[in-house]
C-alpha cells in the first residue's frame, strides 16, 4: 500500500515538474494570440493617435513588415482571455487587422509575474511606460498621477509628489507634479488650447485652469487674446484683470507705460531714481536694484508716496516670464521711504525663491543668475559684491576658453556641481582645504555636501 502511495506521489511530482516546465517555456517567450482574446482594464491612457493605429494595422498585414514589437499580457483568465499590461496601441491595430484577416495573430509575451504583483504597482508601470515613450497626452498624465495617488491612499500608502516625480523620471520634482495635478480632469476648452499649440507651458496651463475655476469671464477674455503668454496669464491671476498697456500719442516713438500711468512724465536723476507722476495725487519712484547686478534681466523697487504713507512694489523684467508687475493693490503702508524700500528688497528674495523652484521654465544662465543672488544674500557683502561684479563685467573673456557647468541629480532633485564654494562652508582657516569623498552641490538656493555615489552627473554644458 505504501509503495502505491509513494509511486502516486512520485507521479504527481513529475506531472507538477512537467507543468512547471511548460509554463516556463511560455512565460517570457513570444507567443501568438488572437487580438479578440485580449482586453484592457485599468489603462491610464485614454487618448490615442488613430492615424498611427491604422498605420500599424497595415504594417501587421504586410508580410514584409509585420509586427516588430510584441505586447505584454497577463496569463489567461478563467475565460481564456488575456489582460493587456503594455501595448494598447498595437492591440487596437491588431483588432483592425483581425477584422480584415481573421487568421491574423498578435505577437505577445505572457508575464506570469503580473498576476502575483500588487495591482497598484502594475498600474504605475502602465503609466510609466507611456510617459517614457512620450506618447501620453498631458490630460492623461494629469489624470494618471491623480488616480495613482487616490489608489495609493485607498490602500493606506503615503506617496509624496516628490517620490512620484522620481519614479516617473519627471523633471521638476514635486513642483511639477503639483502643477500637473491642477490639470486633472482638464476641461475641453483648456485641452483645446493645449492641442492647438497656443500654450504648451504646464505652469501657464495650470494657472489658466485655476482662473477658469475661479473666474470664467476672465478665462474667456484671456483665451480670446491673439497673443497669450505666461506673463499675461500670471498677471491676470494676480490682479483679476487683463494686462493693459497704454502708450502716449505723439509724433515721437511710443513709450511703454505702466498700466494706468496715463500722461506720465518720466525724469531720470543722477541717483538713478525715476519719478513718475500719476495724475495729480500719488507719485511713484522707480529705484533700480543695483546691490546685486543681475545679468539676465533687471529688477526695480517701486515706491509710492500717498497721504497714508509709503508703499512698495516689485517690478522685474526677465525673458523667462516669471516676473512681478509692480502692482500696489493691497500693499502695506510704511512710515518712511526707507522702510518701504526694505520691504521691497525682501520681495526680491520671495520672487527669486519662486524662480529657482521652477528650473524647467528658465535657462541655465537665468537659473544661475537668480540662484547666485540667493547665495549672495546668505554669504555676500553688498558693496564688495557689486564692485566685484562690475570689475568682472569689464574684463575681456579669455580666448578659446569655456567654463563647464555640471548638472547633477541628487535623490531625484536637480542641481549644479559647485566649482567655487564660499569659504565658510569649508570651515577652513586657509585656502588649502580639500574634501575627501564628497563634493558641494547647489540645489535651488541651498548648498549641500554630497557623498560619492549619492549624485549622478546628468549633463555638462560648456559656456563662455
Amino acid at each position: 500500500m505504501n509503495n502505491k502511495v509513494d509511486r502516486l506521489k512520485g507521479g504527481l511530482s513529475k506531472l507538477a515538474q512537467a507543468a512547471s516546465a511548460r509554463k516556463d517555456s511560455v512565460s517570457g517567450t513570444i507567443i501568438l494570440v488572437k487580438p479578440s482574446d485580449c482586453y484592457e482594464e485599468g489603462n491610464p491612457r485614454t487618448e490615442f493617435d488613430y492615424d498611427l493605429i491604422e498605420s500599424y494595422a497595415e504594417d501587421f498585414l504586410n508580410p514584409a513588415i509585420g509586427q516588430e514589437e510584441a505586447i505584454q499580457i497577463y496569463p489567461a483568465d478563467k475565460n481564456g482571455k488575456h489582460r493587456i499590461q503594455h501595448g494598447a496601441t498595437r492591440y487596437r491595430a491588431g483588432l483592425i487587422a483581425e477584422k480584415k484577416n481573421p487568421a491574423f495573430r498578435l505577437k505577445a509575451i505572457i508575464d506570469e509575474e503580473l498576476a502575483k504583483k500588487d495591482e497598484l504597482e502594475n498600474y504605475l508601470n502602465r503609466g510609466m511606460n507611456n510617459i517614457k515613450r512620450d506618447n501620453m497626452s498631458l490630460r492623461d498624465r494629469a489624470n494618471f498621477v491623480g488616480n495613482y495617488m487616490d489608489k495609493a491612499k485607498e490602500q493606506g500608502k503615503n506617496v509624496t509628489q516628490a517620490e512620484i516625480a522620481k519614479r516617473l523620471g519627471l523633471k521638476g520634482g514635486a513642483s511639477y507634479i503639483s502643477r500637473l495635478l491642477k490639470l486633472r480632469d482638464m476641461t475641453p476648452e483648456l485641452n483645446a488650447i493645449y492641442i492647438s499649440g497656443r500654450i504648451d507651458d504646464i505652469e501657464a496651463l495650470a494657472t489658466l485652469a485655476e482662473i477658469q475655476k475661479d473666474n470664467v469671464e476672465l478665462f474667456n477674455s484671456l483665451v480670446e487674446l491673439p497673443d497669450l503668454d505666461r506673463a499675461t496669464i500670471r498677471h491676470a491671476k494676480k490682479t483679476g484683470e487683463l494686462k493693459v498697456v497704454k502708450t502716449e500719442q505723439s509724433n515721437e516713438p511710443s513709450k511703454t507705460q505702466r498700466p494706468g500711468a496715463s500722461d506720465a512724465l518720466v525724469q531720470t536723476s543722477d541717483n538713478d531714481k525715476q519719478q513718475v507722476q500719476l495724475g495729480h495725487e500719488d507719485s511713484v519712484i522707480t529705484i533700480p536694484f543695483i546691490d546685486y547686478l543681475f545679468k539676465t534681466g533687471r529688477v526695480n523697487i517701486l515706491v509710492k508716496h500717498t497721504d497714508a504713507g509709503f508703499s512698495a512694489a516689485l517690478e522685474t523684467n526677465f525673458e523667462h516670464g516669471i516676473n512681478e508687475e509692480g502692482i500696489f493693490d493691497g500693499a502695506q503702508c510704511w512710515g518712511t521711504e526707507d522702510e518701504a524700500i526694505a520691504f521691497g528688497k525682501e520681495q526680491i528674495r520671495v520672487w527669486a525663491d519662486r524662480v529657482v523652484s521652477d528650473k524647467d521654465a528658465v535657462s541655465v544662465e537665468e537659473y544661475q543668475d537668480v540662484a547666485g543672488y540667493l547665495n549672495w544674500l546668505k554669504h555676500g557683502n553688498q558693496s564688495d559684491t557689486a564692485r566685484h561684479q562690475q570689475e568682472s563685467a569689464s574684463r575681456k573673456p579669455k580666448v578659446a576658453q569655456l567654463n563647464a557647468v555640471v548638472f547633477v541629480e541628487v535623490n531625484g532633485e536637480e542641481g549644479v556641481l559647485l566649482l567655487k564654494v564660499p569659504k565658510d562652508y569649508l570651515g577652513a582657516d586657509d585656502q588649502k582645504t580639500h574634501t575627501n569623498g564628497f563634493v558641494y552641490v547647489q540645489i535651488g538656493s541651498e548648498i549641500r555636501a554630497v557623498k560619492e555615489g549619492e549624485y549622478v552627473i546628468k549633463n555638462v554644458s560648456y559656456r563662455e
